[in-house]
């Protein structure tokens, strides 16, 4: 990501905040990433890169809602 988030890591959290219910756990460790993903340009660049063809950006969105 151009922009330096970490995708991966915003999705582990994002993980443990919806399948095991550790809401605080996964919002201090988001919050400790220091880039948000609300920052995201929308270029589209880790979908293209996906090997999964994720919609990513949606799920960005979807895990700052939650998380942020």
């Amino acid at each position: 990501c151009q922009q330096g988030i970490d995708i991966p890591s915003v999705f582990l959290f994002d993980g443990y905040y919806t399948r095991y219910g550790l809401e605080d756990w996964a919002k201090e460790r988001y919050q400790a990433l220091g880039v948000n993903p609300s920052e995201c340009l929308e270029c589209g660049e880790c979908e293209e890169r996906c090997p999964y063809n994720l919609p990513i950006r949606e799920m960005l969105k979807d895990a700052a809602e939650r998380l942020g």
